[in-house]
C-alpha cells in the first residue's frame, strides 16, 4: 500500500512540477508577461526566421541575450549536415543516430534552438520521455523565451503524467507491472535557421488551456491523494488498535500458560495423592481380607469345635438315656426276682437285660458307622468313602447301576477345593433287620454351604453290627 501510494505522489509531483515551471514567474515577471514583452505586444516572430539587426531592437522589442546570439546564428556545413541526417535518421526511425549528432551540434552550438527540439523528439520516439524532458529543460535554460521548447515539454511532462498515474492504478489493482516505456512525438524543426509554420501564440494559448486542466487534475488527485491518506491513518489507527489487543491477548495468553503450568503442577501433586491414598487403601483392604479370611477360619474352627461339642453331647445325653433304660430293666429285673420263689422265673427274667445291653452297642455301633462314613467323606477318601455301603449298593430311585454311582462319587468328592461334613442331633431306631439313624448334617465346600435333616438305613452283614453297612440314604423333613 505504501508503495503504491508513493507511485501515486510521484505522478502527482510531476504534474505539479509541470505547472509550477509554466506558471513560475522568469526574472521577476509572469511568463505571459515576459512572452509579451519578448514580442512587444504583437505576434511573437519565430526564432528560427533570420533577423539582421538583433542589436537594433529596443525596449519591449529588446530580446533575452541567448536568444539574440542564436537569432544572429549562421549554420555551418557541419551543423546543417549533421542536423540534416538526424532528421533523416528520426523519419526512419534510427534514433540512436539521430540522438548522437544533435547531441553534437548542442555542444558545439549551446545556444541553437532546433537541435533541443529534435533531440527531445528523437528521445520521445524512442521512449525514453525522461530523457526528452531533460532536454526541453536544457534548451530552456540556454533560451528561456522559446515558445516551442514550453510546448514539447508540455507534452512530454503530460505523458510522463499519464504513465505514473496508469502505473499508479495497476499496483492499486495488485498486479505487477514494470514502469511503462511509451513513446511520444513530437514536431520536428526540418532546417536550421528556417521558418515554423506553428505560431507562438497559438501555442501558448494551448499551453494555458491545458495548464488550467492539469490544475482541475491535479486538484483532483489531490483530493484522492488526501482521501487514500485518510484511510491510511484509518488503517494505521485499525493496525495500533490490533496491536494493543494482540498485545493485551498476549498478556493474558501468558497469565494462561502460567495458571496452566500452575494447574499442571496442581494436578500432578493431587494425582501423586490420590496414587498414594489408591496404595493405601489396597494395602487396607488386602488386610481387611486377610484378618477377613483369618476370622472365617477361625469361626469354621469354632463352628467344627461347637458341633464336636453338641455331637459330643448328644452322644452322652443317649449313652445316659441308655444307661438310664438299662438301669429301670435291672430294677424291673431284681424286683421281679423278688416278688417270686420259683427258680424258673428267676431263669426266664434273666436274659433281658442280655437284651438291652445288644441293642444298645447297635446303636452305638450305629452311629460311629455313620460318623465314619462322614469323616472319609471330609477327607476326599473315595475308597474308605464307597467300603462303608454295601458292596452292590445303588442309590434307590436314581437309576444308577452300582458302576455309575461309585464313578459319580468319584467325581463329586475329588473335584472340591474342601469338603467339611458335620453332624448332629443323632437318632436311632431298629426295624426289622434295619438300624434308621436320623441326624442333622451340614455340608459345606468351596462351592455350597447347606444343613439338612438326614437318615440312613445300616444293615449287618452276616448279623454282625460291628461292620454294618449303608444300604439306603434319603433326607427327612
Amino acid at each position: 500500500m505504501q508503495n503504491k501510494n508513493l507511485i501515486k505522489w510521484a505522478g502527482l509531483s510531476i504534474v505539479f512540477v509541470t505547472i509550477i515551471w509554466w506558471l513560475w514567474p522568469s526574472e521577476s515577471d509572469d511568463l505571459n508577461a515576459q512572452l509579451d514583452s519578448a514580442s512587444g505586444g504583437q505576434s511573437l516572430v519565430s526564432a528560427i526566421q533570420p533577423i539582421n539587426n538583433a542589436d537594433a531592437l529596443t525596449g519591449s522589442e529588446k530580446l533575452p541575450e541567448k536568444l539574440t546570439q542564436a537569432l544572429v546564428y549562421t549554420p555551418n556545413a557541419r551543423d546543417l549536415n549533421d542536423f540534416t541526417s538526424a532528421n533523416e535518421a528520426i523519419q526512419s526511425g534510427s534514433y540512436e543516430a539521430a540522438i548522437t549528432l544533435l547531441k553534437g551540434i548542442i555542444e558545439r552550438q549551446p545556444g541553437l534552438l532546433e537541435p533541443y527540439i529534435n533531440l527531445a523528439s528523437a528521445q520521445a520516439a524512442s521512449g525514453n520521455l525522461d530523457d526528452a524532458r531533460k532536454t526541453l529543460m536544457q534548451g530552456l535554460s540556454a533560451n528561456e523565451n522559446y515558445g516551442a521548447l514550453f510546448s514539447n515539454l508540455q507534452d512530454v511532462h503530460a505523458a510522463l503524467a499519464a504513465d505514473a498515474y496508469q502505473l499508479a492504478l495497476a499496483e492499486n489493482a495488485g498486479a505487477q507491472v514494470s514502469p511503462p516505456k511509451k513513446s511520444l512525438r513530437l514536431p520536428l524543426v526540418t532546417a536550421l535557421n528556417a521558418s515554423v509554420s506553428s505560431n507562438d501564440d497559438v501555442a501558448l494559448q494551448k499551453a494555458r488551456s491545458q495548464i488550467k486542466n492539469l490544475e482541475a487534475a491535479l486538484a483532483d488527485k489531490q483530493k484522492e491523494f488526501a482521501a487514500e491518506q485518510a484511510l491510511l491513518a484509518q488503517a494505521r489507527t485499525e493496525l495500533a488498535s490490533n496491536q494493543t489487543s494482540l498485545t493485551s491477548t498476549q498478556e493474558q495468553l501468558k497469565v494462561a500458560e502460567s495458571a496452566a503450568s500452575l494447574s499442571n503442577e496442581a494436578s500432578s501433586t493431587a494425582s501423586s495423592k490420590i496414587i498414594a491414598l489408591e496404595t493405601r487403601l489396597t494395602a487396607a483392604q488386602q488386610e481387611i481380607a486377610q484378618m477377613s479370611s483369618n476370622h472365617q477360619a477361625e469361626i469354621a474352627s469354632l463352628n467344627q469345635q461347637l458341633q464336636q461339642q453338641k455331637l459330643a453331647l448328644s452322644e452322652q445325653q443317649l449313652l445316659a438315656k441308655q444307661a438310664q433304660e438299662r438301669q429301670a430293666q435291672e430294677l424291673a429285673a431284681k424286683q421281679v426276682a423278688a416278688a417270686t420263689v420259683q427258680p424258673e422265673a428267676a431263669l426266664q427274667t434273666a436274659p433281658k437285660p442280655v437284651a438291652s445291653d445288644t441293642a444298645r452297642d447297635v446303636s452305638t455301633n450305629g452311629i460311629a458307622h455313620v460318623r465314619s462314613w462322614a469323616k472319609a467323606w471330609s477327607a476326599q477318601n473315595v475308597s474308605d468313602y464307597i467300603a462303608h455301603y454295601l458292596d452292590d449298593y445303588s442309590p434307590s430311585g436314581s437309576g444308577l447301576s452300582n458302576a455309575d454311582w461309585r464313578a459319580q462319587r468319584q467325581v463329586r468328592l475329588t473335584n472340591k477345593d474342601f469338603i467339611e461334613v458335620t453332624l448332629t442331633d443323632f437318632e436311632t431306631e431298629r426295624k426289622g433287620d434295619q438300624l434308621q439313624v436320623r441326624f442333622v448334617q451340614r455340608y459345606r465346600s468351596n462351592t455350597m454351604d447347606d444343613t439338612i435333616r438326614k437318615q440312613i438305613s445300616l444293615v449287618a452283614p452276616n448279623g454282625d453290627w460291628n461292620s454294618p453297612r449303608i444300604v439306603a440314604e434319603q433326607v427327612v423333613r
